[in-house]
């Protein structure tokens, strides 16, 4: 461990895996809360939009940082020719806005949502309808 690379003409340490913080999140299933936030993004493997709660709680860490829980979902797009974030209907993104009755993600604004685990990532919470 302990090892030296260069990255972007700049030395960079690499120390290796560590153990991540385990945080209880059932206690957050079921709950209701609104949609803080819609943002829309590109990352490595193209355009997203990231729909985020409002906190659930704000805890402190042993280093003494706070922390803010929320739950969040993520959701492909797609861009047009002109550079809008666009989707079809029967997309994976399309029948989630449809399950909420909107038009657009920004429609999901203030809207109330439920609390779930995300399924394929431990420690992370997700919402529904």
């Amino acid at each position: 461990m302990g090892k030296s690379v260069r990255l972007e003409g700049r030395q960079v340490k690499i120390g290796g895996a560590v153990d991540a913080v385990e945080y209880d999140m059932t206690p957050y299933y079921n709950k209701k809360v609104k949609i803080e936030k819609v943002e829309y993004l590109e990352g490595q493997f193209g355009p997203f939009c990231r729909i985020v709660s409002e906190p659930l709680e704000t805890i402190t860490t042993k280093e003494n940082k706070k922390v803010e829980i929320r739950a969040s979902k993520i959701i492909n797009m797609k861009k047009d020719t002109e550079g809008k974030f666009i989707w079809t209907k029967t997309s994976n993104t399309g029948v989630f806005l449809s399950t909420f009755n909107v038009d657009t993600p920004d429609e999901l604004k203030g809207r109330v949502v439920t609390v779930i685990p995300q399924e394929k990532k431990r420690g992370f919470l997700t919402f529904v309808a």
